[in-house]
């Protein structure tokens, strides 16, 4: 229930009460809810940035799909998610396959060149 929730926040858009919503649920133990809240802030966007932090610690997260999730919302947020190069860097080191790496090497490379035309 509690990721069908998400979902259909993150489809709706993002109001800040829904996006702080969605930030809490990034700390629920079942990786669903996590999976949701991660996929539905990729969908807001830019005005997720409250949500960087969380998804920056949810690079290093016990499952391999939240792990992906989160570098695809961190990228989609984009220049607001500079913050969390250095764990996006840091997550490089860890080996959980190729497409972690390449969405990795992607969300930096957006956050990067957002940040260098802006």
């Amino acid at each position: 229930m509690r990721a069908a929730s998400a979902r259909s926040i993150g489809q709706i858009g993002g109001a800040d009460r829904d996006i702080a919503a969605l930030v809490g649920l990034l700390n629920d133990e079942v990786d669903s809810v996590r999976l949701g809240a991660t996929r539905a802030l990729a969908r807001i966007g830019t005005e997720a940035v409250s949500g960087v932090p969380k998804l920056a610690d949810l690079l290093k997260d016990n499952s391999d799909e939240v792990c992906l999730a989160a570098a695809q919302a961190l990228g989609a947020i984009g220049q607001e998610a500079k913050p969390a190069v250095p764990a996006l860097k840091a997550a490089l080191k860890v080996d959980k396959g190729d497409d972690f790496r390449t969405n990795v090497l992607d969300a930096i490379k957006k956050i990067e060149r957002r940040t260098k035309n802006q």
